[in-house]
């Protein structure tokens, strides 16, 4: 036979805050288990980024959220080129959304991206960044050379290629 207990703690205050113990007795014995009820807390950083595809000007990331404090978060996506001093940032619309596709990325460039979680209460640190390059553009050029600066006019065809090979 098994029993169980849920305890519901509707509307909380701060009064309600502290240890919660369940106790269970029969003719074989007795076993306390205690519950701490605490205010919400800052979010633990999300785990487990890691890249799911890329194209030549766009990164789809993905992470595993970590503890929420206890209360509904959100995540940022922080990200910059590698030769770059400056970081971007975005929001992740939906909150509850755990992937994400930054777009509008130079091609052919390399960026590091880490995610960081927010809830009411604050926000946790970002993850430790993961790496990815964009793949590059090869720009075909029709049409009559404009100047001498060796620039080409009329029509343009672009290319994307990967690592191993043209498309």
């Amino acid at each position: 036979m098994t029993w169980e207990s849920v305890l519901e703690i509707c509307s909380v205050e701060f009064r309600d805050y502290g240890i919660y113990a369940c106790i269970a007795q029969n003719a074989l014995g007795t076993v306390t288990h205690e519950l701490l009820l605490e205010k919400g807390a800052f979010p633990d950083p999300p785990t487990d980024l890691k890249i799911l595809d890329f194209t030549h000007n766009t990164v789809t990331i993905a992470w595993v959220p970590g503890f929420n404090g206890g209360l509904q978060q959100s995540y940022k996506i922080r990200y910059t080129k590698v030769d770059s001093r400056f970081y971007r940032y975005e929001d992740v619309f939906p909150e509850n959304e755990t992937s994400f596709t930054i777009t509008m990325l130079a091609s052919g460039a390399e960026f590091a991206f880490s995610v960081q979680a927010i809830n009411s209460i604050g926000a946790s640190n970002f993850t430790q960044s993961i790496l990815q390059k964009t793949l590059g553009i090869i720009f075909a050029f029709f049409g009559k050379k404009y100047s001498d600066l060796g620039l080409f006019l009329d029509h343009q065809l672009v290319f994307p290629f990967f690592a191993n090979g043209m498309i």
